[in-house]
């Protein structure tokens, strides 16, 4: 879902309106489905985070995207500086439980040994994640490629001080032999296209809901 909220969409259309005769057809599956419709060939291409040591399949790096912690302008930690471990257990966090499963640390990789969380929500759609958080109901640690219009604007706003993480890796799996079809190739350069075109972010960069002081002379 990190890839589908903007980046699938976007690469999909492009060729949709490039080639008419084109019809995508996008699933949501689990890591272990995914792997198996690729293995018998019912699926062209897999997109996932992390992933990539599955027999039979190979693994393409798209690119990669840090992990943000963040929360809503009316959060009571909306504007600090830093945070500090102390912070994520006093106030709640929207964390993934994916398909009936229990909460998988590996899901959203946070740090959940050294800083560990109140779970204040489990959600198994992305999207519905950012939307609590960006109402202030809760804090979220997502791919800040996911979150980037709302940074960007101003809704969410990025909290500083988490211990440093390696980053989310983007990867599109396709099966081991299979010659990569014309569609597939195109559809996985236009999404690596989208995240090199973003290029990295200043933390807390929008001008428009910066808070700013007076100086005095």
């Amino acid at each position: 879902e990190v890839l589908s909220i903007e980046l699938l969409p976007r690469a999909l259309a492009s060729l949709m309106r490039a080639h008419p005769e084109f019809r995508p057809a996008a699933f949501e599956l689990a890591p272990a489905a995914m792997a198996a419709a690729l293995r018998e060939g019912r699926i062209d291409v897999g997109l996932t985070i992390g992933g990539g040591g599955e027999p039979g399949l190979v693994a393409h790096e798209l690119g990669r995207s840090p992990g943000v912690l963040v929360c809503g302008r009316t959060h009571p930690l909306h504007g600090r500086r830093r945070v500090e471990a102390r912070h994520v257990r006093e106030h709640p966090s929207v964390v993934p439980s994916f398909l009936g499963l229990e909460h998988l640390p590996s899901i959203d990789q946070f740090p959940d040994l050294d800083w560990p969380r109140t779970v204040g929500a489990t959600i198994e759609l992305l999207q519905m994640g950012i939307a609590l958080v960006e109402a202030g109901a809760a804090l979220g640690y997502f791919p800040e490629i996911s979150v980037r219009a709302q940074l960007d604007d101003g809704r969410l706003f990025q909290l500083a001080g988490l211990p440093e993480r390696a980053p989310f890796v983007l990867r599109a799996l396709t099966r081991a032999g299979a010659p990569a079809r014309p569609a597939t190739r195109a559809l996985l350069e236009a999404i690596s296209g989208q995240i090199q075109s973003l290029g990295p972010r200043a933390p807390n960069s929008s001008r428009r809901h910066r808070r700013t002081r007076p100086s005095a002379k």
